[in-house]
């Protein structure tokens, strides 16, 4: 976000993804609730893999304040809506 603006940059890159499935990157606040900040699928040949050596990449800007987060986790989501964590981060 722009110098001022409350809200937060958030870049990562992924290997070992494999597929087909669908992923979303949540973020964790200190309150205690979430927000999804990005949503994507996984093709069959996956991200940093044998099949597809490129890892997945990705970079968004959420609102939420840098103070607020607490952490980030990649989540694998099925067809019924459950989800899965794959990755979680804490900062």
């Amino acid at each position: 976000p722009p110098p001022g603006t409350p809200g937060s940059r958030v870049s990562l890159s992924l290997t070992g993804l494999t597929g087909p499935r669908s992923c979303r990157l949540v973020a964790l606040r200190g309150d205690g609730a979430t927000q999804v900040l990005a949503t994507w699928r996984v093709p069959a040949s996956g991200f940093g893999t044998s099949g597809q050596p490129d890892p997945f990449t990705l970079a968004v800007t959420a609102a939420v304040p840098v103070a607020d987060l607490t952490g980030l986790r990649v989540e694998s989501v099925d067809a019924a809506g459950g989800s899965s964590v794959l990755v979680r981060l804490r900062l």
